[in-house]
């Protein structure tokens, strides 16, 4: 069982609402803000409370304080932090539930940079596996005296009682993405202000402190504040308090510096390190701002200037191979390149340099050119795949990959033998290397994927982010007064459809939305605006069945929605299996063309749309489909539907409506997403599919008579012989019926009238027997609670049967 101590670092910062300070204004508030934040799950975890090794000093003379910061430490075991992993999905958790319990800042770092804090300091635990925590004792100056402080012990009655990761799962937690984007959307005029002082600031200090010309200051500033990547010229100030360039410390005989931050002085040594490395990948860390690693960049010049002072009397080939590495990557010309084989010429090292430049060279020419493609063997078959193209994922043979590359090979010079040019194969040397990508099978999930894992999720089109200024209310007119047809729970109903797709697009709940109506009154639009919501990687539109239940699916298991586009539905009983697993399955069978079969994760959702009036197989007992009928009062109007689409080419209505999805409270309405609420446009379609059977009784019940049939009238409602129902049966369907026996039909009619029928056996005449049905009101109202199905008109009772002469059945022994 695996344990370890985790520091929670608790700093009051003046950017923390006065709520948030005050939560954290005591050692006991401060402990239930943390078992707050962590859940009930925490509420018996042994946790050991103290302030900091330095949060408060007095003058030792005057007994007064000098110097308060409240800073608190506490301390608790983790069970199960056995990875960064692990870690990583600890502090995802916990930034989430932070925004549940408003325990959440925005951060605005002095250069202008943001970040998302919360409580603890996530730093820390970030670091956990790669750094000790402990309490040093703090160092004071003469005269000043540290307050002593008392700890606080949670929970040790019993032991130590950890907290156990097992238990985190930010699944259903909002998304702190979403909060941060906002808010860093509503102080977007202050964080543009900072930046711009620090910029200036900074370009000043360079320019007067250490003599760089204005136009090499704003390179280097801008360089760190657009890329986050630290200049080899950037000066930073070492112990002696004095300024260096950043490359004066990397010939140097540490492998590593303390230094003051780049842009935080104050914070003093030791918040912020160079790491050597090998020079042309050296580093800079600091722990501020979250944690943050640099690289640093290097010119042409810059890296002269490093050679000429390196001490080549040593082995410098990891320098030299650092170096390769850095120009080949960052793609220098051939001319600087020969300008750095010159210089080490010079130094008897060009003939190392050159051979592995070559072989680097080499590599990544051939890993840019094969960027796109990868190798997949998958249930014994094998072959390279594009990756651009996973929606229709293809498995190309080696052949057809190696003939579309012929006109792509490149010459270089041999890096084992460098007075000769050779062609480089880039299919062959690509399918030899080591660094190809590789894949045995292939899966679409958010979760974290194995590394032979091929994963086609790529996330939505659009960011939630609440724009203030942007107007919405065309697409909600849209919504409720064409797709719902102004009915507000169908309106609510698509809503929380789209929300919960979108919130938790892997967990479908199994039913589709079908909308019907006339051509060119809105459908399409609101449908294109959905797919632009979710994006072309997991959306697509079809008006051929075919294209999503044929061979060759692998898009459906990247699909989040498909759109039918003027589909119908045939009658096909093998077709209706298919729709409704689709709808309803979590599993699928999918086909890669020129690879496997395989089974995996049916997330697809239907929406289908037709001005067709028989569109899908729905039955008496139908709850996979939400039907609707969709209102034409917008028809002709060009003004309302210009405003609509206008939004869908809007990067900000995008975003604004992801985030009203986002955040769109789906659960009152999930009842319907899993059981579709019965629509007069649903009864439509249950009505479409009724069995020949059930449309010959329904038509018997709407005109109340049996079709062509000769009865008795009854005190009871009539008396019928079981032949004259066959008869009249066939007679309505004008002989062509399902049934191959007699028999199998008074099965089925039995089934039918189950509740309809008051006495059977009964005589209807000499020697024929029959039954007794239901007055026609009990017989409509039985079926209506079945079928759902009530249009009918205001009779009671059944009407004088059909006259015609059918000879009643003679009975064999008459």
């Amino acid at each position: 069982m695996s344990v370890q101590v985790c520091l929670g670092d608790v700093d009051i910062d003046e950017q923390m609402s006065e709520e948030m300070i005050k939560t954290i204004s005591t050692q006991d508030a401060t402990y239930d803000a943390v078992v707050e934040l962590h859940g009930k799950e925490f509420q018996d975890v042994s946790v050991r409370s103290g302030y900091s090794s330095s949060s408060g000093l007095i003058d030792e003379e005057t007994q007064q304080p000098v110097y308060i910061s409240n800073s608190q430490h506490l301390y608790w075991t983790l069970l199960n932090a056995n990875s960064s992993q692990d870690l990583d999905r600890y502090v995802e958790f916990l930034k989430r539930r932070a925004v549940i319990k408003k325990f959440w800042f925005l951060k605005i770092h002095k250069d202008g940079s943001t970040s998302f804090r919360i409580l603890l300091d996530l730093s820390v635990i970030k670091s956990m596996q790669s750094r000790l925590s402990f309490e040093a004792p703090a160092t004071v100056g003469e005269g000043l005296k540290k307050i002593q402080q008392e700890s606080k012990f949670y929970n040790t009655e019993n032991g130590l009682i950890p907290f156990d990761l097992h238990n985190v799962d930010y699944k259903g937690l909002p998304d702190w993405r979403v909060v941060y984007e906002q808010a860093k959307i509503d102080n977007e005029d202050k964080i543009n202000a900072v930046k711009k002082q620090y910029r200036a600031d900074k370009i000043l200090e360079l320019v007067q402190l250490y003599n760089l010309s204005e136009a090499e200051a704003a390179l280097i500033i801008d360089e760190y504040l657009s890329k986050s990547i630290v200049s080899a010229s950037m000066i930073l100030k070492g112990t002696d308090n004095n300024p260096y360039r950043v490359y004066q410390f990397l010939t140097q005989d540490a492998t590593k510096w303390d230094v003051y931050d780049i842009f935080d002085y104050k914070k003093g040594l030791g918040k912020t390190h160079i790491n050597v490395k090998n020079i042309f990948n050296a580093t800079i860390y600091t722990y501020l701002r979250g944690g943050v690693t640099y690289n640093i960049s290097f010119t042409l010049d810059e890296i002269i200037v490093l050679l000429a002072t390196l001490d080549f009397t040593k082995d410098v080939k990891k320098v030299l191979f650092s170096l390769v590495d850095y120009i080949v990557s960052n793609e220098f010309n051939k001319d600087d390149v020969n300008t750095i084989i010159d210089l080490l010429q010079s130094k008897n090292c060009s003939f190392e340099f050159e051979k592995y430049y070559y072989k680097n060279y080499i590599n990544f020419t051939v890993q840019a050119k094969m960027s796109d493609f990868a190798f997949m063997m998958m249930d014994g078959k094998t072959g390279v795949f594009r990756k651009s193209e996973d929606g229709d994922l293809t498995l190309y043979t080696i052949k057809s990959i190696s003939d579309l590359f012929l006109n792509k090979n490149f010459y270089s010079k041999d890096p084992n033998n460098l007075s000769k040019t050779i062609l480089i194969d880039v299919v062959k040397h690509w399918l030899r290397s080591q660094e190809r990508e590789e894949f045995t099978s292939v899966v679409f999930t958010d979760k974290d994927t194995k590394e032979d894992e091929y994963n086609l999720f790529g996330g939505f089109a659009y960011e939630p982010i609440n724009h203030s200024g942007v107007d919405l209310q065309p697409y909600f007119e849209l919504v409720k007064d064409v797709i719902a047809g102004g009915d507000e729970l169908f309106c609510n109903v698509n809503h929380s459809f789209v929300a919960q797709m979108l919130q938790d697009p892997f967990n479908k709940l199994g039913t589709a939305l079908v909308l019907s109506g006339k051509k060119r009154i809105g459908k399409g639009s609101f449908i294109k605006i959905i797919g632009a919501l979710i994006g072309g990687n997991h959306y697509f539109q079809t008006n051929q069945p075919d294209k999503v239940f044929g061979r060759f699916n692998i898009q459906l298991l990247r699909t989040i929605l498909v759109y039918l586009n003027e589909a119908f539905w045939s009658g096909d009983k093998s077709m209706e299996g298919r729709i409704k697993g689709i709808i309803t399955d979590d599993d699928f069978s999918y086909e890669i063309k020129g690879g496997a079969i395989f089974g995996g994760k049916n997330a697809t959702r239907l929406i289908l749309d037709s001005n067709e009036k028989y569109i899908v197989p729905a039955t008496e007992d139908e709850g996979r489909y939400i039907v609707e009928g969709v209102s034409d009062c917008k028809k002709g109007d060009k003004e309302f539907f210009t405003s609509v689409n206008d939004l869908r080419t809007s990067q900000k209505a995008m975003e604004k409506l992801m985030y009203f999805y986002m955040n769109f409270d789906y659960k009152p309405y999930e009842h319907y997403l899993r059981e579709a609420p019965k629509s007069k446009f649903l009864i439509e379609q249950i009505s479409q599919n009724f069995s020949k059977i059930q449309e010959w009784w329904f038509r018997n019940l709407q005109e109340g008579n049996i079709y062509k049939a000769n009865y008795v009238m009854d005190a009871d409602g009539i008396k019928i012989s079981n032949e004259a129902l066959w008869e009249s049966f066939k007679e309505f369907h004008k002989g062509k019926t399902q049934y191959e026996k007699q028999q199998s039909f008074y099965s089925d009619l039995k089934d039918l009238l189950d509740g309809v029928v008051v006495r059977s056996g009964v005589k209807v005449s000499a020697g024929v027997t029959g039954k007794v049905i239901a007055p026609l009101h009990r017989a409509r109202e039985l079926f209506t609670h079945i079928y759902l199905v009530s249009d009918f008109d205001d009779m009671v009772d059944w009407s004088q049967p059909y006259t015609l002469d059918i000879p009643l059945p003679i009975p064999f022994c008459a």
